[in-house]
């Protein structure tokens, strides 16, 4: 289904369902377009910011709590029609039909501020690989320590990717301890 044109019922069936057949991570499933069409990478980081989870969490350890699903797919839906309404995120050159820059992106808590305080809690964002996307998550937020996600896969590694400071800005920034074992 189509995440904006679905009702938050048939949302949380579908991601039940697929929870129940999946040990990728979350963010993962919420890439995957023949779960649900319609979020990419900075929505889903976004989507899991509000959510309060991390997104690296394997979605089977997810798949009978029947309230966190509930409030993904409100998450999902909310975050969605927000940026719809801000006409979407330009981060570089995009524009509308009628030349107009997208302002979501001044909505974004996470996405592209690794590093950075989060919004919510001040606590530093983390800017890791997460399903092969470069993802950023606040690590007080978005709990890895939640019952059914903690330590369930030690192969579980995160690289810190950092960018690339732009020319003439003061190169300070304080490394990023890389999680290893949580999701």
């Amino acid at each position: 289904p189509d995440a904006l044109d679905s009702s938050e019922e048939v949302i949380t069936e579908t991601l039940r369902s697929a929870f129940a057949r999946s040990v990728r991570a979350l963010k993962a499933v919420l890439l995957d377009q023949a779960v649900i069409a319609g979020i990419g990478n900075i929505y889903a980081d976004e989507i899991c910011h509000r959510a309060g989870i991390a997104p690296a969490c394997p979605v089977d350890r997810l798949a009978d709590d029947s309230a966190f699903i509930s409030q993904l797919a409100l998450s999902i839906r909310s975050i969605l029609a927000e940026a719809v309404r801000a006409g979407g995120s330009t981060l570089r050159d995009y524009v509308d039909g009628n030349g107009q820059r997208g302002a979501a992106v001044s909505l974004h808590h996470v996405y592209g501020r690794g590093d950075q305080p989060c919004l919510t809690c001040g606590t530093p964002l983390v800017r890791a690989s997460v399903a092969q996307r470069t993802t950023t998550w606040c690590p007080a937020c978005q709990s890895a320590d939640r019952p059914k996600c903690r330590a369930i896969r030690p192969s579980v590694t995160f690289e810190v990717v950092h960018k690339p400071f732009p020319p003439g800005v003061e190169k300070t920034r304080t490394p990023v301890p890389v999680s290893t074992g949580k999701c």
